[in-house]
Parts: structure tokens; sequence; C-alpha cells
């Protein structure tokens, strides 16, 4: 597993495939600092992440 300092943005791009992916395997390792960002911020709440299976 990564290092949170050691991590760096990355950026969908549509011919790489795997891009997706990376993004949301950072954002799993991240996720109880997203949480905590996102409800900190009134602007974010709507994109907190959850286990919630949206149909």
């Amino acid at each position: 597993m990564c290092e949170i300092n050691n991590l760096k943005p990355i950026l969908d791009v549509s011919t790489r495939w795997n891009s997706t992916y990376d993004i949301i395997e950072i954002a799993l390792i991240l996720k109880e600092t997203l949480i905590f960002t996102a409800a900190s911020d009134k602007d974010l709440k709507n994109y907190i992440i959850t286990d919630e299976r949206l149909d």
C-alpha cells in the first residue's frame, strides 16, 4: 500500500484504460480524509463517499 504523502493527482485519460481504476483506488485509500473534508464543507456534502449503492 502506498503512503498518503506519496500520492499524486491522477487525471482520467480516455486512452489510458486504467486511469479511472487508479483514481478510485486512491479515493478508497483516502476515504476517511475525503469524508471528513466533504462533511466539513457545505459545497462538498453531496460528494461524501458511502457504501450505499445507487441503482
